[in-house]
């Protein structure tokens, strides 16, 4: 009887083992984004609650940007091999990897935003069935490729989707920082994209007839500084207007740019640019 209690034990061990490399197998690549054909995988790793940095084009400022994505996190390593089992550095060549994935990613439905052929770099995005997205970021030399690939969950900071929701952030803090409002580059007019953060704070306003908001405008510490102060003052000015023609009521609103006297990153990155340019609504 003892006997045969500990082969049970034992065999039980062993199924659950075996589930579990299945299970490891089953994470060293991604469900969704595969490699090429004729590669072999170097090296994986997975990490959850991880942030990437991705490359993208900035239209607005015509430069190269980069995007902080949070999710779980894959990096994966692949060579391309021959016919004969041998690395051939012209069998796929950098410009050839970087052409598969980009067509994979519109057979997607997925965009492209930034792409260095020549330079073996491509960053692009795919949707999920949840309305989100899967972020890749390709990186290949001739033969040889890397894929950080993200399953996004959060984005930085996203403005607030309705009036209650952002009566409470003033509530708790006094403040809420919206990176949705979007302007055309250098100067006040605002961009389309804006409209629904624009009608979510009329929203807000019109809800609660008793709030009064300073309107703030923050500039990154790129240019004169007193062009960043009077650009940051009119772009105050133009969301002052625009919530005025959806009915709220002027005397509510103030207006008040700073430039870039108020940083709350670093000057020295672009990311911490990004998150210096902002418009913030503080209760008064």
């Amino acid at each position: 009887m003892k006997k045969h209690t500990w082969f049970i034990i034992f065999l039980v061990s062993a199924v659950l083992c075996l589930s579990n490399i299945s299970s490891l197998a089953e994470l060293t690549e991604h469900a969704v984004i595969k490699p090429i054909p004729k590669s072999i995988l170097e090296k994986s790793s997975q990490h959850k609650d991880y942030t990437y940095e991705f490359p993208f084009y900035d239209k607005e400022n015509n430069i190269v940007n980069y995007k902080r994505i949070k999710g779980t996190f894959w990096k994966l390593t692949y060579n391309v091999f021959g016919k004969d089992s041998q690395r051939k550095d012209g069998v796929s060549s950098s410009i050839e990897i970087i052409r598969t994935y980009k067509d994979f990613a519109l057979e997607k439905g997925g965009k492209i935003l930034w792409e260095r052929g020549e330079g073996g770099r491509l960053t692009f995005t795919i949707p999920k069935p949840g309305g989100d997205n899967t972020w890749c970021h390709v990186s290949a030399r001739n033969g040889y490729y890397e894929l950080d690939i993200v399953e996004k969950e959060t984005i930085e900071e996203k403005p607030h989707s309705n009036a209650r929701e952002m009566k409470k952030a003033l509530d708790k803090k006094g403040r809420i920082t919206v990176y949705s409002i979007l302007f055309d580059f250098d100067k006040y007019d605002l961009k389309k994209a804006s409209t629904k953060p624009l009608e979510e704070i009329a929203e807000l306003l019109l809800s609660y007839p008793g709030l009064q908001i300073e309107i703030q405008g923050h500039t990154d510490n790129q240019g004169d500084d007193d062009y960043n102060l009077k650009l940051s003052q009119k772009r105050a000015e133009s969301v002052k207007l625009y919530l005025t023609g959806l009915g709220v009521d002027v005397s509510r609103l103030t207006a008040k740019g700073y430039g870039s006297t108020k940083p709350i990153a670093l000057n020295n990155t672009r990311d911490g640019r990004a998150k210096n340019r902002r418009v913030v609504l503080v209760e008064r």
